[in-house]
């Protein structure tokens, strides 16, 4: 059946008001906003390293791309639930089966130098964008035609997951031509000019990175006031962590991002606020997986690998490690994003249990060996090695250094036959990223626990990844993650973390954190505080 998905920007004033109530701290305001509302300067710490400076568009840093947002804006952008809206274009078509998506853009929008905004503009984007090795923003895209001033479309050759997300939000961000080729790629990120809320004014590097406001921008809020409320943005980089929190602590910052959970847990002791803590697109997510190259390895036995969830006190994990920064999950997602499965029921600590389903499979207390693999993490392992010796298993401890664990559990599981281990992993949370365990060709070990092909497993994923009727594929997410977690018990999720982000309560409505951590709202975003 023929699906074409439209997506409509109906009036740009409601759109920014849904689009950034609930964001940051504070809640948009339905009447005008009073004097109060305008001025000021936000000062936002980064708690990190910057791997390149304030973040061409085309850098792929995640800090690097929230620090271009108060000048860059995107074709789209992602709501609260992950969805894909329209900002600089007005109205996205999209033609699943027949491969094409039609782009109509809104009028009158010029870049801060004063160029203007059209179809072309995207053009050429897309032509540098492609010309510099980022296919990735690029995904199945065979071809693109200005059709006029405002329109372009779009030919693919495939479909996939959040094809659109990445090509529109991801590959939607809009800088000005003109200036890139008068400068270069080298030169642009000291030269950043977009459509935004606010102009460029200062980078120093190491240091910091200022945006004054636009006096030209484009949007208005619902009631027709003028965009943005802020003076200005400053993105302060201090020289480490420690003397970031301590800018935060002494009035020197509004806010903080990139931080360690130590430091998010100290700072939010103190009293200061987190930011977008349920964001459904910002966590990372932490946990077991199984690896097996023979399947006469216990740990290749589903009712060991289900003993062995059962044994681990996943509660006591997280409170000893996460500094309470982190959530539980028993699953590949977070709660309340189109991933999530709420009937997956994973399995809740219980020794009793672990040590019946061990019984079940032919063990007896202290036969059922499995190894413990894992790089740094001490205080984790230390305590799965006590959980799971209380239910029966023998244990062997397995730590390497950080290069040859990457080398020797996550690069090729061919080369670790008959090799069995239980591995720690940084696993992603959003169904685009999934390919790296269930598609045809894995790139982790969790292919090794049985034959994913066989078990349905692939066809499942294929059709999350390639399926063109959403009804099927939101299905299909929901079926995987209970097959894999329920029935074949593939893998261990142990905790989400979101990004890391906060600050004080009176930085109102700036949607940082609230979706994902590179992108939020600059445009709305005032500080309450005067």
């Amino acid at each position: 059946m023929k699906e074409t998905k439209r997506l409509v920007a109906l009036l740009l004033a409601v759109v920014m008001v849904l689009a950034m109530t609930a964001y940051g701290i504070g809640s948009a305001e339905a009447s005008a906003p009073e004097a109060s509302k305008y001025g000021g300067r936000l000062r936002i710490i980064n708690g990190g390293s910057m791997s390149t400076t304030s973040g061409f568009p085309l850098a792929s840093g995640t800090i690097e791309n929230l620090a271009n947002y108060p000048a860059i804006e995107r074709l789209c952008n992602y709501d609260l639930e992950g969805n894909v809206v329209p900002w600089l274009a007005k109205e996205v078509n999209i033609d699943k089966e027949n491969l094409t998506i039609q782009i109509i853009l809104n009028e009158g929008i010029t870049f801060s130098d004063g160029e203007p905004f059209n179809a072309q503009t995207v053009a050429d984007v897309w032509k540098i964008t492609k010309d510099n090795g980022f296919t990735s923003y690029l995904p199945s895209v065979e071809s693109w035609e200005v059709k006029s001033e405002y329109e372009i479309d779009v030919k693919l050759s495939a479909w996939s997951y959040n094809l659109d997300g990445n090509l529109l939000v991801n590959g939607g961000a809009m800088f000005s031509p003109k200036l890139f080729n008068e400068v270069g790629a080298e030169n642009m990120y000291t030269n950043i000019v977009g459509t935004g809320p606010f102009i460029m004014t200062e980078y120093k590097v190491g240091q910091i990175l200022s945006f004054d406001r636009n006096p030209n921008y484009w949007a208005k809020d619902a009631d027709g006031n003028q965009l943005p409320y802020l003076d200005g943005i400053d993105i302060i980089l201090p020289a480490d962590s420690v003397s970031g929190c301590n800018m935060l602590r002494s009035g020197d910052g509004d806010c903080m991002i990139n931080m360690s959970a130590m430091d998010y847990s100290n700072l939010k002791n103190e009293g200061f606020v987190p930011y977008g803590e349920n964001a459904v697109m910002n966590a990372g997510l932490t946990g077991i997986f199984f690896a097996s190259g023979n399947a006469d390895e216990d740990i290749s036995n589903v009712l060991v690998r289900k003993a062995f969830c059962h044994a681990i006190d996943t509660q006591g994990i997280v409170d000893a490690t996460s500094y309470g920064a982190s959530q539980l999950t028993n699953q590949l997602a977070v709660v309340g994003s189109k991933e999530y499965n709420p009937d997956v029921v994973g399995y809740e600590y219980n020794t009793e249990k672990a040590a019946e389903l061990l019984k079940e499979a032919g063990f007896e207390p202290g036969q059922c060996e499995v190894t413990l693999s894992y790089f740094g993490n001490d205080d984790t392992f230390i305590i799965m090695q006590a959980n799971l010796e209380a239910a029966g298993f023998k244990v062997v401890m397995d730590k390497f250094e950080n290069a040859v664990y990457g080398s020797k559990i996550l690069v090729n599981g061919d080369n670790l036959d008959p090799y069995t281990s239980t591995c720690f992993w940084v696993a992603p949370t959003t169904a685009d990223s999934w390919f790296r365990y269930f598609s045809d060709a894995p790139s982790t070990m969790v292919k090794n626990c049985l034959d994913l092909k066989e078990a349905g497993v692939v066809d499942i994923y294929n059709t999350v990844r390639f399926g063109t009727d959403d009804a099927q594929q939101k299905q299909a997410m929901m079926d995987l993650q209970s097959k894999c977690v329920d029935e074949l018990c593939l893998f261990m999720p142990l905790m989400t973390t979101p990004s890391l982000v906060l600050g004080n309560d009176y930085v109102m409505d700036s949607g940082l954190n609230a979706v994902t951590i590179a992108q939020w709202t600059p445009a709305t975003a005032w500080l309450n505080n005067k």
